[in-house]
């Protein structure tokens, strides 16, 4: 019993001073950072990548959702997002796309959303995507995200399978 409360004090004391000298950081830093890429995970998630992906693409909805709660804008015009600074929009989705390329879903919602933050990057992987996913066989996509960046870019619309 005498060395849990030592413990709790210790804690509550260490927590005070971490608190107090803790560095101010300017609003526009006041987001989360991601701490992992879904290019890493993809290895480490024991075949769960589209669950991960699902989350992600969760986190996406919410960021922008509490981005528009938490504006002290009286209007948000939704036609230019970036007085929201999503800076985290973009990693978020690129996260979901890389768990699964094939999330529809994901990249529907970018293709939405995105424009209103960059409209030449989003114009130009939405027409690669659109472009590479006439080369296959249904109405599901089959090309990676790897993929559509390297056509986006000016590379061949020749796919290597």
């Amino acid at each position: 019993m005498g060395f849990a409360m030592i413990a709790f004090i210790g804690t509550a004391v260490l927590s005070d001073h971490i608190q107090s000298h803790r560095i101010t950081v300017p609003e526009s830093y006041s987001d989360e950072d991601l701490d992992l890429q879904g290019k890493r995970l993809k290895g480490y998630s024991l075949g769960a990548e589209g669950l991960l992906a699902d989350w992600y693409w969760m986190r996406s909805l919410q960021y922008v959702g509490d981005k528009i709660v938490r504006s002290t804008d009286t209007t948000i015009n939704l036609d230019d997002l970036n007085s929201l600074n999503p800076r985290l929009l973009y990693p978020l989705l690129d996260n979901a796309t890389d768990l699964d390329p094939k999330f529809i879903n994901a990249f529907v919602y970018g293709a939405v959303v995105l424009p209103t933050v960059d409209p030449e990057q989003a114009i130009k992987l939405g027409w690669a995507h659109g472009a590479l996913m006439t080369t296959f066989p249904g109405d599901t996509t089959m090309a990676t995200l790897d993929q559509v960046r390297a056509f986006a870019k000016g590379g061949s619309a020749r796919i290597q399978r």
